[in-house]
């Protein structure tokens, strides 16, 4: 069976391949085992000579593309920087009055108003978890909420059975150690500043795997 030539082009980095493609044109000038290549070898060098020019005009570009981002971002800090100065120096001027910063073309910051209320959770759900006695609670994120606490239950629920489950600062978490083959209930409630409390979210329940 005869062999096959192997080329593995897309192996090689570009100057690797110009070198390759040179190295064979010189191979095969003068051998008399192939007197008329086709492409010719004044077309595989003009290749190899096209290849070798483009990649250095791509490398001087990316030089000048990385020089021009270093520059932009000098430029941005600079004039962030400009800017916060004279900001500082209206703020102090103005002695704070809205009207006299507006008419620099700053604009003022929105007064903080306090957290009194937060949205119960939505999509409250419970899957099975990864293990035995493990199972998954997921829920919307709420607005303003600085954690959740969830409870669960076991079936059927009443107002006096349920019991803290988790405290977690996110807005899913795994409940562990749970009866396998039992029904768990679970809700959920979002935690804000000064001991606000949402409403609890509907309540979920899965079998415990």
């Amino acid at each position: 069976m005869a062999n096959k030539i192997k080329l593995d082009l897309r192996s090689l980095t570009v100057p690797a391949k110009v070198q390759f493609m040179r190295q064979v044109v010189t191979k095969l000038t003068g051998n008399a085992d192939f007197p008329t290549p086709n492409p010719s070898l004044v077309a595989i060098g003009a290749k190899a000579d096209e290849l070798e020019a483009a990649y250095n005009l791509q490398q001087t570009a990316q030089q000048s593309a990385k020089a021009a981002t270093t520059s932009l971002g000098t430029a941005e800090d600079a004039a962030d920087a400009a800017m916060n100065s004279l900001a500082g120096y209206v703020d102090e001027k103005s002695g704070g009055v809205p009207a006299k910063i507006q008419s620099t073309g700053l604009n003022t910051r929105a007064p903080k108003t306090p957290t009194t209320t937060l949205d119960a959770p939505q999509n409250f759900t419970l899957t099975a978890g990864d293990n035995e006695g493990e199972v998954d609670a997921q829920w919307d994120p709420v607005d303003r909420s600085r954690g959740y606490e969830l409870q669960i239950s076991d079936d059927p629920p009443t107002p006096t059975s349920w019991r803290p489950g988790d405290l977690p600062s996110g807005s899913k978490t795994t409940l562990t150690g749970q009866l396998s083959g039992s029904k768990l209930w679970g809700r959920v409630r979002a935690l804000g500043p000064k001991k606000v409390k949402s409403p609890w979210s509907d309540p979920a329940v899965k079998r415990v795997p």
